[in-house]
Formats: C-alpha cells, structure tokens, sequence
C-alpha cells in the first residue's frame, strides 16, 4: 500500500467559543531583497479576545482559519505574496512567536521589551482616527509607528504593542518595512490556538536550529523517509514524478538556496527567514 504524505499543510487549531473577536486587517509593504528596491504587498490579520492575541498572515490562513496553498514561485511587484508565515501570540503582557517548519512547530518567547519614546506629533490616519508618533529601535531597525487612543487596545501588529493605544501603523525608518491597518472587522467564535506538540526553544536556540535549515532545507524530509524506511535505493515520487531520494534532497536544497538569494531581509535583522513549501511525497510499499 502507497503511503502518502503532506509536508507543510498543518496549521494551529481554531479554538470556537462564544467570545466576540475583534479582527483587525493590516497590509504588509516590505522590500524582501535588500539588494533591489523592489517591494510585495501580503495582508496580515490581528485577532484580539480579551487579553489574548494573534497575529497571522491572512494571505495565507483566510477569514475561515483555513491555510491556503499558496504559490512559492516569484511574486510580481505590488502582487500578494504569504512569505510572512509565522504567528505571534499575545497573552497577558506575554509575547510568543511561532512557526511551522516541515511536520515540526517551535516556538519562543521574546524577552526583549520595547521602549517607547512617544512624541508630540499627531496625524489623521486615513479620516478614521487621530493617531500620535512613537518611536522606537527594534530587531536592528528604527521604527515610527502611530497609534490612536480611539481603540485603546494596548496591541499592534507583529510583536509591537504597550502603547496607550492601537497601534494603526508602524514604518521602519529604512523603508524596507510598512505596516498599515486597512479593516477593523468583529467576528464570531474565532481564535487561532497553537497545537499541543509544539517545541519550546530560547530565540538564540531556535536560529541555531533555524541555520541548521539553511545549511540542508531537506533536513526534515530525510527525517521523514528515516521513519518511514525510505533508503537512497527507493523511488519516490513528488506529485507525478518519480524520482531517488538523492535527487529530490538535490532540488529541493537548490531551490530554497535561490528563494533565500532574493530573500535576505527580513523584518527582524539577524533573524532567520526561511519557506517551506507545501508538498505531497509518495513512498514507495
């Protein structure tokens, strides 16, 4: 009998309750080379119950907390992309970012604490609201970011929050990176939970890790075919075309080594920006 797997399609749990979520809907414009100027656009999606938070790509997961299979190839200037895939979840002053990686889900705490230097500055954000400048240095960028006391909801997107109210936009001073809130939206029943068997890790641990990625992006597939006793002399096959496990960790390391050529900045410099795409393998009987 055939065994076939899926590689990449797990995602968190919805969580159905009875609590109003509010949903808030920003637009990501970022440089992902920072070689060349050019820029993508992908929608991230901020889901707020009481003092719980999640902030995910909306791109990529939807209104109906279903992650969407998105093509990995080039993105045209100005197209969605969902390269942006982690998850950072809020909980009482706690701050944890997460990520799926192949079958494994990790995730780490952020210690660093972000210091504000509010200012006297006040603009009109779109006619919705009266927003004041903040500024602050974070993961190796400056940033100034508006936020408005109309929603007095001390969060923001990614892991910015603290501010005496809802952060509506965030630019870092580069310009590689601008975050701007688009929707306010109020859904039923919807938060995002992170599954059971999720890895803990110190952030220094999970780059380490992380690098260990970019060194062998087939690193988690020849766990998988080690478990299945898959060996160098099988076929399989990657949708309808067979192959030798050499080759197919060939391709596979070539590719995320060109993704990662024009991929290189990401928000948090330092950090370690990696995409697994979606696959479905069939092992041999």
């Amino acid at each position: 009998m055939l065994k076939i797997i899926f590689i990449g399609f797990c995602l968190a749990s919805v969580c159905q309750g009875f609590a109003q979520t509010q949903r808030f809907i920003y637009q990501t414009t970022y440089k992902p080379d920072s070689l060349k100027n050019a820029l993508i656009s992908e929608s991230n999606a901020l889901d707020i119950v009481g003092q719980n938070s999640v902030y995910y790509n909306y791109t990529k997961v939807g209104a109906k907390g279903e992650e969407k299979v998105v093509e990995s190839g080039n993105v045209k200037e100005g197209a969605e992309a969902a390269y942006l895939t982690y998850y950072v979840f809020k909980d009482k002053g706690k701050t944890e970012f997460f990520v799926y990686k192949g079958e494994n889900a990790y995730q780490y705490e952020e210690k660093e604490k972000i210091k504000w230097q509010i200012k006297d500055s006040i603009i009109d954000y779109k006619g919705l609201f009266q927003a004041q400048l903040a500024e602050t240095d974070f993961g190796g960028r400056k940033w100034q970011v508006f936020f408005t006391t109309q929603i007095p909801i001390s969060n923001g997107p990614y892991k910015f929050g603290g501010l005496p109210g809802l952060i509506v936009k965030a630019v870092s001073t580069d310009l590689d990176y601008s975050i701007e809130l688009m929707e306010v939206l109020q859904v039923k029943d919807r938060l995002l939970e992170k599954p059971d068997n999720v890895m803990t890790l110190s952030r220094s641990k999970y780059l380490s890790l992380m690098n260990e990625h970019v060194k062998d992006p087939s690193k988690d597939i020849k766990t998988i075919f080690a478990r299945y006793g898959v060996g160098m002399s099988h076929d399989v096959s990657i949708g309808d075309v067979m192959m030798k496990p050499a080759e197919m960790f060939k391709i596979t390391n070539q590719k995320a080594w060109e993704w990662m050529k024009t991929h290189n900045n990401p928000l948090e410099k330092g950090d370690v920006w990696l995409i697994f795409a979606p696959m479905k393998i069939v092992l041999p009987e």
